[in-house]
C-alpha cells in the first residue's frame, strides 16, 4: 500500500514540474497562440525542438519562461 501511495506522489510531482507559470501576460498570450500554454502555464514538454520564436513588438517586458526553449537560436 505504501508503495502505491509513493508512486502517486511521485507521479504528481513529475507532472507538476512540466508546467511553469509565465508572469508576463503578453508573452503568455503569444505562447498560447502557438499552443504552448495549458491552464495559464507553459507546457515544458512542448518546448523541445523549437528553433525560432517571433516575439518582436509584442509588448513583452519579462522573458521569464523562455529559458525552457533551450533549442531556440533566434528571437
Amino acid at each position: 500500500m505504501k508503495l502505491i501511495i509513493l508512486f502517486y506522489i511521485f507521479t504528481f510531482q513529475v507532472s507538476a514540474q512540466n508546467f511553469i507559470f509565465i508572469p508576463d501576460i503578453n508573452l503568455r498570450n503569444e505562447l498560447d497562440k502557438e499552443g504552448y500554454i495549458k491552464n495559464d502555464s507553459l507546457d515544458i514538454r512542448k518546448t523541445q525542438g523549437r528553433l525560432q520564436l517571433e516575439l518582436n513588438d509584442k509588448g513583452i517586458e519579462n522573458l521569464e519562461g523562455l529559458q525552457y526553449f533551450n533549442q531556440v537560436t533566434g528571437l
